[in-house]
């Protein structure tokens, strides 16, 4: 990846990132929750509803404690969190 491409990406994240920081102030946490941890309408490729992290922070400490390097964090296309994904 070019260092410009690279620059563009994290750009593009950062927006994603800003948006659904202020969606949350706005909105409060999602409405679906279950014993605490939230879900959106994202499915895994199983058809599975996947786990939503209300901030990056619960999303890297699942990462840390699954000590997966397979994994990455990355933003719920519906702005509501953060999910985690095999790369």
């Amino acid at each position: 990846m070019k260092r410009t491409e690279y620059r563009k990406a994290l750009q593009k994240i950062r927006k994603a990132f800003d948006a659904t920081a202020d969606r949350i102030i706005d909105n409060g946490p999602p409405a679906v929750t279950n014993g605490g941890q939230s879900f959106c309408t994202c499915k895994d490729a199983q058809g599975h509803p996947k786990m939503l992290y209300n901030t990056l922070k619960e999303a890297e400490d699942q990462l840390a404690y699954l000590k997966e390097k397979r994994l990455r964090i990355y933003p719920c296309p519906s702005e509501k969190g953060w999910h985690l994904t095999k790369e």
